[in-house]
């Protein structure tokens, strides 16, 4: 299986009333370690266990945790 990072993962309010922890979404936004959304590149099958191989990295410092807090905490 290949999967491609598309963007980071950001809380949404039917994750917050799943989760019930009064500012939760700010302890989230202000850890700024999000997750990220993957895109299926080519199908697999993936177990618990299995080895994770990065095949690719970008030669820029962007990265998920970055693009996050650029687009929630730190605008400028």
């Amino acid at each position: 299986m290949v999967l491609e990072v598309t963007s980071p993962r950001a809380p949404c309010a039917t994750f917050r009333g799943w989760m019930g922890i009064t500012g939760w979404v700010k302890t989230f936004t202000d850890a700024a370690m999000p997750g990220a959304y993957l895109r299926v590149v080519a199908p697999g099958t993936v177990s618990a266990g299995d080895e994770i191989v990065v095949s690719h990295r970008p030669d820029h410092e962007v990265t998920v945790a970055a693009m996050f807090r650029s687009l929630t905490i730190d605008t400028d």
